[in-house]
């Protein structure tokens, strides 16, 4: 599990922003068959487990990673997060889902 600089789901896909030199992109270019988890941060934790393959996307980084900060970030820190992110070279990861597990509620150890 790694920590997301944003996602989002738009149609059939889960975006994900990120900077081109972490690691998750260099393993998709080797292998880019993933796992994703995507839980609440507070009682009662739920969340959901994807499993699909991803896909590096250069065309529309700007729009998507706007979207998704405007998705999660408060509204007075959009401007000032946005232009944070795109200080450095960003690629789109598309993961289009094959299997999709609903974890529900669930209990942290």
């Amino acid at each position: 599990m790694f920590p997301l600089s944003g996602f989002s789901l738009m149609v059939d896909f889960f975006w994900i922003s990120t900077s081109v030199d972490r690691l998750k992109v260099k393993n998709i270019m080797k292998n880019p068959r993933v796992a994703l988890i995507v839980d609440t941060d507070t009682p009662p934790y739920e969340g959901v487990i994807v499993e699909g393959l991803a896909e590096l996307i250069h065309e529309g980084v700007r729009d998507v990673t706007r979207r998704i900060v405007e998705k999660y970030v408060p509204k007075n820190q959009w401007s000032t997060t946005f232009d944070e992110l795109m200080r450095y070279p960003r690629v789109l990861i598309r993961i289009r889902p094959f299997k999709v597990l609903d974890i529900m509620s669930y209990r942290r150890l």
